[in-house]
């Protein structure tokens, strides 16, 4: 099974999020329909493997925190673009990502090597011209919204011809 820990923002920032991939040139563009930022991803773990992930964050301690949103920003770099994203930004988030580390480095998993919040909006398979999708991001308006965090998930991925389908499997508060 495909799995990974997330946290989710609320839905009215969402839209947000549809507004801005709005704004975006589309073509060479793919589009997640939902939206999550997050703390670790796993890859395939065997079945039997997922009790144990589930145990190990029950452990965690979940302090509510604000997070922001702080602008649109690009993976790997404006040379080499494949992810669109908003950047995350707020105290709490790195506290939380490395419990989630430590609470699985237990069971077997390695630890993150770099952490970076944020949210992808969108993924890019081919651009005609790189300058001017740099360009045309950088002239969207920066929003910045704040929002709590009260919980993590760990959500299961689906490869399907359209894009990754997400599941929530459990949510820990």
């Amino acid at each position: 099974m495909r799995i990974f820990i997330a946290i989710h923002p609320p839905e009215e920032l969402n839209e947000v999020f549809r507004r801005l991939q709005r704004a975006l040139p589309h073509a060479g563009l793919s589009f997640p329909k939902t939206f999550h930022l997050t703390l670790k991803f796993l890859g395939e773990v065997p079945e039997k493997d997922v009790a144990a992930v589930r145990k190990a964050l029950q452990g965690i301690a979940v302090v509510p925190f604000s997070l922001t949103t702080s602008g649109i920003g690009v993976f790997p770099n404006e040379s080499f673009i494949k992810v669109v994203y908003v950047g995350i930004k707020g105290e709490g988030i790195r506290q939380l990502q490395k419990s989630v580390d430590a609470a699985l480095k237990g069971i077997g998993f390695p630890s993150e090597k770099e952490f970076s919040p944020h949210i992808t909006i969108a993924r890019v398979k081919v651009l005609q011209d790189k300058h001017e999708f740099a360009k045309a991001i950088k002239a969207i308006p920066r929003e910045d919204h704040a929002f709590a965090v009260h919980a993590i998930s760990l959500m299961k991925s689906t490869l399907a011809k359209g894009g990754a389908v997400h599941e929530q499997l459990e949510e820990y508060a």
